[in-house]
């Protein structure tokens, strides 16, 4: 009789760095990690985990929802801000582990 093998797939290995550890004062200029690479390593595991690609998508969609309005006032927001623009803005946000409600 054959025996049957039970691999498994870790898909919540990753574990999200502390910035403000990583953050560090070298004479007058402050760098974030080693080699002031912090955001290029936050990018790298936001295009190279389909997992979390996919929660900042959606975060990001979610957000976004209908796209944004002026509740007083009578500014066009388009003229300030197109959406493309806006969702690159909330996309990096959100990757960057930040949070835009309280």
């Amino acid at each position: 009789m054959k025996k049957n093998r039970l691999e498994h797939i870790a898909l919540n290995n990753y574990v999200k760095p502390n910035p403000h550890t990583l953050v560090t004062q070298s004479g007058k200029y402050v760098t974030n990690g080693t080699d002031n690479d912090y955001f290029y390593e936050v990018e790298k595991y936001y295009l190279g985990s389909p997992t979390n690609q996919a929660i900042i998508d959606g975060y990001t969609n979610y957000v976004m929802g209908d796209g944004l309005e002026v509740v007083a006032g009578s500014i066009n927001i388009e003229d300030i801000i197109d959406e493309e623009d806006l969702k690159n803005a909330i996309t990096d946000y959100k990757m960057q582990g930040l949070v835009l409600y309280k």
